[in-house]
């Protein structure tokens, strides 16, 4: 039979057999494994033009189906344009719990993360990024992405069978 699987006149070919749809079905199940949906959620967000002022809540968002921030919120970044005079940690929480930390050390710009494992979230869950306990004299200008996955990613499977 040919490649042209839409072509059944040719080779002589008037009818498909199943086995004749191996090829194409399985071309499908790849097409239907790349549409799937992004791996990664991006929760974005920015605190410009002013102190941040002790603990303020700089972002909450819903989540809308399960995923998880991965352990040490790996690929997340946090930066402040004005670093900060002392060190400066930002509580990451869900549902009003900590599950992490972003900390910027003194005269740097970048935070580090600390997140012990990985952290699922559901449908309806928080997740909430507060600024530090106490304000700090210089720190402003901060900008973040937080990173979370979905587990299902290169998982889903589909069974083409006759």
């Amino acid at each position: 039979m040919s490649t042209h699987y839409h072509d059944p006149w040719e080779d002589g070919v008037t009818e498909y057999k199943a086995a004749d749809m191996n090829a194409p079905l399985a071309q499908l199940d790849q097409a239907i494994n790349d549409i799937r949906g992004p791996e990664n959620y991006d929760f974005i967000g920015q605190y410009l033009a002013s102190l941040i002022s002790n603990g303020a809540l700089l972002m909450q968002a819903i989540v809308g189906r399960y995923m998880y921030l991965p352990s040490g919120a790996a690929g997340s970044q946090l930066y402040a344009a004005t670093a900060p005079t002392g060190s400066a940690q930002f509580t990451i929480k869900r549902n009003g719990s900590t599950i992490g930390t972003a900390t910027i050390g003194v005269g740097g710009n970048w935070a580090s993360f600390s997140v012990s494992s990985d952290v699922a979230f559901y449908n309806g869950d928080l997740l909430q990024l507060y600024g530090p306990a106490s304000q700090d004299a210089t720190l402003k200008d901060v900008s973040w992405n937080m990173i979370m996955t979905r587990e299902d990613v290169g998982s889903m499977t589909t069974t083409t069978t006759t």
